[in-house]
């Protein structure tokens, strides 16, 4: 398992390009390149084809070779952005697709549900 988001207290930074890229050299500083790896990020991160700037997979697409894959739901809501969003929508385009028929927003032991600003998709 490779844990490459921010792990420090500081503000993430407010340009997400900075958010996407570090988390690409997390990722590929981690990762031993022999074997293969599954990496689950949110969708926008996971986007090859992004008009607005540079993501995640765009970073390490560089690197090596991917085959990137969307969840699609048919409804629900997830964390992003500090807000609650519905996931009911289309999905950025990708070769492999699993739809499935609802999302929940991620719940943090400890913490009541509905305070907790995670990005999960």
């Amino acid at each position: 398992m490779i844990l490459f988001d921010r792990l420090d207290p500081e503000p993430a930074p407010l340009d997400w390009q900075v958010r996407d890229r570090q988390m690409a050299e997390r990722l590929l500083e981690q990762w031993n390149g022999r074997e293969p790896v599954l990496v689950l990020v949110g969708a926008f991160h996971a986007r090859l084809d992004a008009e607005e700037g540079v993501t995640m997979a765009m970073h390490v697409g560089v690197e090596v070779p991917l085959h990137p894959a969307m969840i699609e739901y048919a409804q629900g809501q997830c964390w992003s952005r500090g807000r609650l969003h519905d996931v009911g929508g289309p999905m950025p385009a990708a070769p492999i697709r699993f739809r499935l028929p609802s999302a929940a927003p991620a719940v943090v032991p400890g913490r009541k549900r509905g305070l907790t600003p995670l990005r999960n998709c």
